[in-house]
């Protein structure tokens, strides 16, 4: 999934908590900001509820299934922060990736550790199995509150995000 509001969202939550990766579902967004100020209720009817944010260490290996999962399914996009992936639609599930890069330039390494941010109920969905018996740390942080705190932390008015972090080589 490709929006920017969808990528605004997911880099929220990964500044919120320091995380190198932050997957949103597109299903937990419903609607668009009105341009102008934003309020808490805005924010709030954005996200149709508000959710704890989660943190998940991970392998490279178990990120490279999580972001395979996250471009699977057209009907149910996620957006991406922190990282840039090159993949080949028309390629098998679990082999469409095919570059992986993250926001400070370097390649996904699969034997190091990552740090995903996610929204709890997302941990739980069958399509991210790869999050399965992680060891999450909830934390006190929601998806609203860390939206407000991002975009209070912007330039006004706030510019939506660079598109590009979906590549496909089609």
């Amino acid at each position: 999934g490709s929006s920017p509001l969808g990528d605004l969202v997911a880099d929220a939550q990964r500044n919120a908590l320091r995380g190198d990766v932050a997957l949103v579902s597109d299903a937990t967004l419903s609607g668009d900001l009105p341009a102008g100020p934003a309020s808490y209720a805005s924010l709030l009817a954005l996200h149709q509820a508000s959710r704890p944010l989660v943190t998940v260490p991970v392998k490279g290996a178990a990120l490279k299934q999580l972001l395979e999962a996250a471009i699977d399914d057209e009907n149910s996009p996620v957006y991406l922060s922190g990282v840039t992936l090159r993949y080949d639609p028309r390629a098998p599930a679990g082999r469409r990736i095919r570059r992986v890069r993250f926001a400070d330039g370097n390649p996904l390494n699969n034997n190091r550790i990552y740090t995903v941010v996610v929204a709890e109920p997302l941990v739980r969905q069958r399509r991210f199995a790869a999050l399965a018996g992680a060891d999450l740390a909830t934390t006190t942080m929601t998806d609203v509150e860390a939206l407000a705190l991002y975009l209070r932390r912007l330039p006004q008015p706030v510019a939506p995000p660079e598109p590009g972090r979906l590549e496909s080589t089609r």
